[in-house]
């Protein structure tokens, strides 16, 4: 048996709060005066044609994906020191 006034008690909560989110969220992005795309745009181009711009990220590992390689390490020796 669900009890309806509970339910709608706590739907109503979760909307209190997700509409107060909202509220704070478009205060924060109010201050915020954003980005003057022509500038931007004129310093990328300058960095690019100087070669100081990084253009390759493949080579560069995620934080986790350089966790991984250990984790399978650790777990063969385990795997070592129970078959001995």
């Amino acid at each position: 048996m669900i009890d309806e006034n509970v339910s709608e008690g706590l739907i109503g909560q979760a909307f209190k709060v997700i509409f107060k989110e909202f509220e704070r969220y478009i205060k924060i992005m109010k201050m915020f005066k954003g980005i003057d795309w022509n500038i931007y745009v004129k310093m990328r181009n300058k960095e690019r044609k100087a070669g100081d711009a990084k253009k390759d990220y493949d080579d560069e590992n995620l934080l986790d994906e350089d966790e991984e390689p250990a984790k399978e390490e650790e777990k063969k020796e385990e795997e070592k020191k129970d078959d001995e």
